[in-house]
């Protein structure tokens, strides 16, 4: 019996070329297969897309609030939103300061109380006696707070 004809046919070696060509394919669909899986996971739509929702007040707040007379109050609020599979809680801040006179001040502010009973705004707008701001100024942007030696915010 020849060499030739003891090898079967299985047994055949392959030629670099082939090996190449068989390993490229095979390192691609691992790279394409471990990309694939997390795109597929971005694109598919959420059951429950966890819109960011606003904790309440706690009771130590509200009384802070309520025991506030003409300075203004820093409230800690916080946020949780669920972004693809990442959850977060980001702590905020408001402040808070009284409003004497309620009446007054929807007369003042005509832009958030409508008087013909209709709201404009895309939130509903709550008269609890209470003015809140949002820490970030309007201008440029930055934090600010209450500085109680200048009597004003800085």
């Amino acid at each position: 019996m020849s060499k030739s004809e003891a090898q079967s046919p299985a047994a055949e070696e392959l030629s670099r070329r082939e090996w190449m060509g068989r390993a490229t394919i095979s390192i691609g669909g691992i790279i394409g297969l471990t990309l694939a899986i997390p795109t597929a996971a971005a694109l598919l739509p959420d059951v429950d897309p966890g819109r960011p929702a606003w904790t309440g007040m706690d009771d130590t707040a509200w009384k802070q609030l309520q025991a506030a007379t003409d300075t203004p109050v820093q409230i800690d609020i916080q946020m949780h939103s669920k972004d693809a599979y990442l959850t977060a809680g980001s702590p905020q801040s408001v402040w808070g300061i009284k409003v004497n006179d309620a009446e007054k001040f929807m007369r003042d502010r005509s832009d958030l109380f409508a008087s013909n009973g209709k709201d404009t705004l895309p939130y509903p707008v709550v008269n609890i006696g209470f003015a809140l701001f949002s820490p970030i100024c309007p201008h440029l942007g930055c934090y600010y707070e209450w500085k109680p030696f200048l009597n004003r915010f800085a």
